[in-house]
């Protein structure tokens, strides 16, 4: 169609079109006597001079070509300005040197060097208002009639009301003492970019807190929609919180030893240590309570304890709890501890007593600790 005129194309009628025949589908029997499908139309087979030519004109329509309609979008840029900024302070600052500049404009004299507080808040509040009327414009449409907001609006369980254009929280606190932001917090939406702003400018002053602490400082002038969730993210997102609170890969751990692993005799293998201190007392008045430690003995196998009384930390204690152990569950063939002074002295006892058990058995040159050997004291006695 792009390299060709209008008047070189023709029309051609329904009944003489050997392509409705495949659009509309026949029968076998009557393909084979179609005439119009295998050979034509019949004037295409006269001179070309003879065809009776349907010249198609500008003003014909085809059904197929649809009409273009237009249509207009009109939208209202009310926070225009506000894209133009990422952080809430800068924000502020602007928007408030705007509002100066525009009102010492209109009244044609010179305006101040410096912002005042007055001038952050009232920009503060236009901001506000602007987002609200954005997100909210149902709502302030109905408190301004003096109606309800909408059943289906996410501020119907604040009751909120209306005070110098934006849309407060109401409550049961008008008459306590706090202060009036935190009576009648304003609103914010759920997700919007000064939502975000504020949340990271609050992050930032309170030196990176966490969510929960974050959100109860907004909530003495505001009242976030979804705030928990909006703290949540922020903190989330903040790279110095990332890399002050890294996640370490922890290595995979050993296979565990063969003692701990092997079934055998409980407290065959066993391992001790002391807890305490604590105080008992003999139940006669005016008598004070006496420390005394926990000896714990431990099966390596069944993880059974085995609980004894000692007087102090010393290796006589020890002894005699270990006696009163092995007399009540069996001797052990190993029994690991760490290198505290009542276990190494243990072991020296043992392996003395060991020796003249030897020597009084006639046999001076070898001696063998069969269920207390000793093994690396520097690391880890067993006794």
């Amino acid at each position: 169609m792009d390299i060709t005129e209008v008047s070189q194309w023709n029309h051609i009628g329904t009944q003489e079109n050997p392509a409705d025949i495949l659009s509309r589908g026949l029968r076998p029997r009557e393909l084979l006597t179609a005439r119009l499908w295998w050979n034509g139309p019949t004037w295409l087979e006269s001179d070309e001079k003879d065809w009776i030519l349907n010249p198609i004109t500008h003003d014909d329509e085809l059904p197929e070509v649809r009409k273009v309609k237009l249509v207009l979008l009109v939208i209202k840029p009310l926070n225009s300005i506000l894209e133009h900024y990422s952080e809430w302070n800068c924000m502020l600052r602007g928007v408030a040197w705007l509002t100066v500049y525009s009102k010492y404009m209109r009244k044609k004299i010179n305006g101040p060097q410096s912002l005042t507080i007055s001038d952050s808040d009232e920009a503060r509040k236009s901001i506000l208002r602007m987002v609200q009327a954005e997100c909210f414009s149902k709502e302030i449409s109905s408190l301004e009639r003096g109606q309800e907001v909408p059943r289906n609006s996410k501020l119907r369980s604040l009751n909120p009301f209306l005070r110098d254009g934006l849309i407060l929280v109401g409550g049961r606190l008008e008459n306590s003492d706090i202060a009036d932001g935190q009576k009648h917090p304003i609103v914010w939406p759920a997700s919007h970019k000064i939502t975000r702003l504020i949340f990271e400018a609050y992050h930032l002053e309170l030196l990176h807190v966490g969510p929960q602490l974050m959100l109860s400082e907004i909530s003495r002038l505001y009242w976030p929609l979804l705030g928990r969730v909006t703290a949540r993210s922020v903190v989330w997102h903040c790279v110095k919180c990332t890399k002050a609170r890294p996640r370490f890969n922890h290595p995979i751990m050993a296979p565990l030893p063969r003692d701990r692993v092997q079934c055998t005799r409980p407290f065959t293998v066993t391992g001790v240590d002391f807890a305490g201190p604590i105080y008992i007392r003999s139940g006669l008045r005016r008598v004070a309570a006496k420390k005394a430690w926990i000896a714990i003995f431990v099966c390596f196998s069944t993880k059974a304890i085995h609980l004894e009384l000692a007087d102090d930390l010393s290796s006589k204690s020890f002894m005699a709890t270990f006696r009163c152990f092995m007399a009540r569950r069996g001797k052990c063939a190993k029994v690991f501890s760490d290198n505290s002074t009542n276990f190494v002295g243990a072991q020296k006892e043992l392996i003395l007593m060991m020796k003249k058990a030897s020597v009084d058995l006639g046999n001076p040159d070898h001696y063998c600790l069969s269920y207390y050997p000793i093994t690396h004291p520097a690391t880890s006695p067993h006794f």
